[in-house]
């Protein structure tokens, strides 16, 4: 009886203390500060222990086992949010040296991490400035180099992560691609249409992912 009260306590503490993220953003830390808990059978179940190294294959693991949420401490959690702001920042500065489709690839898929984040807090301006000056820094390198919407998208619509897949990152690459393809706008007007559909899109399409999986 006393272990089944001190499991309730402990598992009502996790309750307030944790925070879910998509498994895939854990890869940008190499170690936790606290345990991360997966939920099986109605209860939280530690499956990461803290310092334990962070590995594509543990990541892989799992996601097989237990889907593609997971549940960290705040602590962690706003680690990540740093890490992915300054993975952004970095990357956006050189978006065009080295292996460009795999920078773009790179770069949307941050994008659609941090995008998570931003439909959990859309009025944080950190955030916001940083999915501004970050997309439009892809748009640009979208635009001098045709070849890499078309790629994007093949490899973007593979993904099952709602924040790629169902927002409107996706879909405003393809905007992009067919208005250069009509011949009409310069560059600069390709750009701001291309940031008005992405920008307008968030902010009418503060969807909870747990409805349009419901719905689905």
């Amino acid at each position: 009886m006393a272990n089944q009260v001190q499991n309730f306590v402990h598992q009502h503490n996790l309750i307030l203390s944790l925070r879910p993220v998509f498994i895939g953003q854990l890869i940008l830390l190499e170690s936790l500060d606290n345990p991360a808990y997966g939920f099986y059978d109605g209860e939280f179940v530690a499956v990461i222990d803290e310092d334990e190294p962070i590995s594509s294959g543990l990541v892989s693991e799992y996601a097989k086992k237990y889907g593609k949420e997971i549940f960290i401490h705040q602590r962690d959690f706003s680690r990540i949010e740093e890490q992915t702001r300054s993975e952004l920042t970095k990357l956006s500065r050189s978006l065009s040296v080295g292996p460009i489709k795999k920078n773009a690839l790179k770069q949307t898929n941050l994008l659609s991490m941090q995008m998570e984040n931003l439909y959990r807090n859309p009025f944080d301006d950190n955030i916001l400035t940083t999915q501004f000056q970050s997309s439009k820094n892809l748009s640009g390198l979208l635009l001098n180099n045709r070849e890499l919407p078309r790629d994007l998208f093949h490899n973007l619509s593979q993904s099952s992560y709602h924040y790629t897949i169902a927002q409107p990152l996706l879909s405003s690459i393809i905007y992009l691609s067919f208005i250069q393809s009509l011949g009409g706008f310069n560059e600069k007007e390709i750009q701001n249409l291309f940031l008005t559909s992405y920008f307008k899109d968030i902010g009418m399409s503060l969807i909870p992912k747990e409805l349009f999986e419901k719905r689905y």
